[in-house]
């Protein structure tokens, strides 16, 4: 059996894009809460309206500081016929191993964009349920190409 190369694969969340998350996430808390909040003093019919407008925009705000603290980076590793996979966000660090037969299957997942052209990724799909994605490749092409060099590196 011919011997494999090892490769690596990394799928980034940035530190500027946390950034921006982050601002956002902020900026729909706060706002609102500056902007809205003189109508919770009197009591009235409108406190209702404003109140889930208010909580529509906290809503929002949390799932982008979520984003923001939790959104992982992922560091893909293959290599003696196994994929060691490091995830690491702001909060946590963790790393996995997954060999042969760790996986289910694999397959391509295509990305439907309004503003440019669709994407394409592997899919990893473990047997415990889990999925790992990669990074996003332009054609359908060579996202099979690294499928199969995915494949040979875990058999």
């Amino acid at each position: 059996m011919a011997e494999v190369e090892a490769f690596e694969l990394e799928r980034q969340l940035p530190l500027p894009m946390r950034f921006v998350l982050g601002a956002l996430g902020l900026f729909c808390i706060i706002a609102p809460a500056l902007d809205l909040g003189r109508a919770f003093l009197q009591i009235g019919w409108w406190m209702l309206f404003v109140g889930i407008i208010v909580l529509g925009a906290w809503v929002v705000g949390a799932i982008f500081l979520a984003a923001a603290i939790l959104g992982e980076t992922q560091h893909w590793q293959f290599g003696n016929g196994e994929l060691v996979l490091s995830r690491k966000s702001l909060l946590t660090h963790s790393i996995q191993t997954i060999r042969a037969g760790d996986v289910d299957r694999t397959e391509i997942r295509e990305t439907e964009w309004d503003s440019r052209a669709n994407t394409f990724s592997v899919v990893l799909r473990l047997k415990s349920g889990r999925e790992y994605e990669t990074p996003d490749y332009d054609t359908r092409d060579a996202a099979e190409a690294m499928r199969t060099r995915i494949a040979r590196a875990l058999s």
